[in-house]
């Protein structure tokens, strides 16, 4: 199977969608279980988060990509950023935690929205959540949208919520294509509209 970067096709996208998914269900299931070797590659992944894709040997394994001939190897690829970024993220997501972190059940929007809905007491937190979704949302480049995921993510790792780390990857991919940041955020306001009256409210 080869992922190219020369568009940001559908297939291409479900590609990555998959690639990350599978390994992250690997991880998830070793982990949970009690695997040595999940849990050193989940510590390898945090270290690895701020070095960026290909800078750390341990981690070389759990994020290549399968390459393109037709695409240069001097920068990281669409591809290598989406699965670096997404496994990286992930390895922050389900550290100390006990139950799974990765679902298929939720994705990004929801997950964000039933943050806030626990957090509905507290006016100050539940506010700080909306402007962490609000950053991540309106980023310009794909650092700094990692960057506030990050912050999200630990917000969500403290409550115990899990979202679909398949579908963040695809969409890590898509926004890094021309054009492809204002389609993320569509697709996340529309998700965001999509939520339950009470969830959506509390993020208001």
């Amino acid at each position: 199977m080869t992922v190219s970067d020369r568009a940001p096709t559908y297939s291409r996208r479900s590609q990555i969608r998959h690639l990350v998914a599978g390994r992250v269900l690997r991880l998830q299931e070793g982990y949970l279980s009690g695997g040595s070797s999940e849990r050193g590659a989940l510590a390898a992944l945090r270290k690895g988060f701020a070095l960026g894709p290909g800078q750390n040997p341990e981690v070389w394994e759990l994020t290549s990509v399968p390459a393109d001939a037709d695409v240069p190897f001097d920068t990281p690829t669409w591809s290598e950023r989406a699965v670096h970024d997404a496994l990286t993220l992930y390895s922050w997501h389900q550290q100390s935690r006990n139950d799974p972190m990765h679902t298929q059940k939720r994705t990004l929007s929801r997950a964000v929205g039933e943050l806030a809905y626990r957090k509905r007491d507290n006016e100050g937190q539940s506010k700080a959540v909306r402007r962490r979704f609000d950053a991540a949302v309106t980023a310009t480049t794909e650092r700094e949208l990692v960057h506030h995921l990050r912050g999200l993510i630990g917000q969500l790792r403290s409550e115990g919520i899990a979202f679909d780390y398949g579908e963040l990857a695809s969409d890590l991919y898509q926004f890094q294509a021309p054009g492809g940041a204002s389609t993320v955020r569509l697709k996340w306001a529309r998700q965001f509209a999509g939520l339950p009256a009470g969830e959506k409210e509390k993020l208001s």
